[in-house]
């Protein structure tokens, strides 16, 4: 996790607007790492972990095109992949953040070659 949102705010630090599913207004993160540390003190570990420990790439890649759907289009500026504009009211509506999160999910499947982190442009 940790390695993941250093990755993405390397890769969009040049963008100061830049929202990307490790950037602290979504708390996606945070939540995740909440998770993973209330799995640490259960009886009984999710079944996650079992499925992501047999992944290989094919694997991942197939499991992420079930659970987020098919690559999205966006446009590459850099090391990032800009998916569209939004503004900081746009993330309260559950509808929409539930958007957001699914195209960048979606952002990740079948990427090649360099990384690209998937991101939206934040307006105030």
């Amino acid at each position: 996790m940790l390695s993941a949102r250093r990755r993405h705010a390397s890769a969009l630090s040049r963008r100061k607007t830049a929202l990307h599913l490790f950037s602290g207004e979504l708390r996606i993160s945070h939540w995740a790492v909440a998770w993973l540390a209330e799995q640490k003190s259960a009886p009984k570990v999710d079944p996650l972990f079992t499925e992501l420990a047999s992944w290989d790439l094919a694997a991942a890649d197939a499991r992420l095109r079930e659970w987020a759907g098919e690559s999205v289009d966006g446009e590459a500026i850099g090391d990032g992949l800009l998916l569209g504009r939004l503004r900081q009211s746009d993330l309260d509506e559950g509808s929409v953040l539930k958007a957001v999160v699914g195209r960048m999910a979606a952002a990740y499947v079948g990427q090649e070659g360099s990384f690209c982190a998937p991101y939206f442009d934040l307006a105030a």
